[in-house]
């Protein structure tokens, strides 16, 4: 996962996955964005990390910087976006959320339409 160049300027995310037999040979395959928003909700990825709960159950936490839409210091004020990635079938996908449940959380976007990229 990774965005474009575009210095301190949100832009849209970018997935890829390796389908080769190693990374020698990765076979890079485009998934698209998985947060299916032109500016990724104004943000550009830092990190991605397991997060496994209490149920034992391992998801994965998109971790990203909101440098510029953060508050009125601007840069000074910029801040951290965490949302869960939930991957269904041979999609990826990374909805914003106000606030979600580390134990449990989709399930306020369960059953919910996915939104269109735009």
């Amino acid at each position: 996962m990774t965005s474009h160049q575009t210095g301190w300027n949100p832009n849209p995310l970018m997935l890829y996955r390796a389908n080769g037999p190693d990374l020698s040979d990765p076979q890079w395959q485009d998934m698209g964005n998985p947060t299916r928003n032109i500016l990724s909700f104004n943000t550009q990825p830092t990190y991605v990390v397991p997060y496994t709960t209490k149920t034992n159950e391992t998801y994965f936490i998109y971790m990203a910087d909101n440098w510029i839409h953060a508050g009125l210091g601007g840069l000074m004020d910029a801040s951290y976006v965490w949302l869960p990635i939930s991957f269904e079938g041979d999609e990826v996908f990374i909805d914003r959320l106000e606030a979600w449940d580390m134990e449990d959380p989709w399930k306020d976007i369960r059953n919910r339409p996915r939104p269109i990229f735009g």
